[in-house]
């Protein structure tokens, strides 16, 4: 009889336990996967206002350059080391590493008919992309240039090239003439789920620009190695 009782157990331990591995395995990669997005925004959050006033001058115009927008798009290494150990993104090779970091400006202009201008109460608005540079060591991605669509703070936002091409400003009647957005992409690949293939993960924060005297915030090319894209159709420069 103990020999019989051993066996059964043996026999349900055999059919188990490749159920139990697999779940164990999987609630480390979600934990791994929590972990890590939770770091992204960690990273989104301090990012935005280390861009907002590295570039702000004496007499409070803005105008920030490319080692500036870089300096505060490394802040993502600090938060997740592991990426200063990948390789960095080579024109050449086309080499990308699974993550992108990009700041943009957003620029709201008063839409004709309403009764205010810039920077006072307005209820409808017109968004433009001013401009959308990467951190260079990343992929490259950036916004594309043209009208902004405004969608509720509630909405799924829509992807394009990778990016979210919409901001969460839709009814907003508080005064708005420009905005800072950071958007970084990543893929997380499951340490034991590999063969699902890697996740994109996604944040993005919206700020304000903190100078008091320029309308937005121009962006300086000079000397930049990757100059993203720049809406001098629409005269943000």
């Amino acid at each position: 009889m103990m020999l019989r009782r051993r066996a059964v157990a043996t026999v349900e331990f055999g059919l188990l336990s490749p159920v139990l591995t697999i779940f164990l395995m999987g609630m480390v990669d979600l934990s791994n996967a929590i972990i890590v997005l939770r770091r992204l925004n960690a990273a989104v959050q301090q990012i935005g206002p280390m861009a907002t006033q590295l570039p702000i001058q004496p007499n409070q115009t803005t105008t920030p350059a490319v080692a500036q927008l870089n300096e505060a798009s490394s802040l993502i290494f600090s938060v997740l080391p592991q990426l200063a150990k990948l390789p960095v993104y080579n024109a050449s090779t086309n080499t990308a590493p699974p993550y992108a970091v990009t700041v943009s400006d957003v620029v709201f202009t008063p839409n004709s008919g309403t009764s205010c201008t810039a920077g006072l109460t307005c209820t409808s608005y017109t968004a433009n992309l001013a401009w959308s540079v990467p951190l260079q060591y990343g992929q490259q991605l950036t916004r594309t240039c043209g009208t902004v669509a405004q969608v509720t703070s509630n909405a799924a936002p829509v992807i394009v090239n990778n990016l979210p091409s919409t901001v969460p400003t839709a009814a907003i009647t508080s005064a708005l003439t420009s905005m800072l957005v950071v958007d970084i992409v990543y893929k997380f690949t499951p340490i034991f789920g590999k063969f699902i293939g890697p996740v994109t993960m996604r944040q993005t924060a919206y700020f304000n620009q903190r100078s008091i005297v320029a309308p937005y915030i121009t962006y300086n090319t000079a000397g930049a190695a990757s100059g993203g894209t720049v809406c001098t159709a629409q005269g943000y420069v």
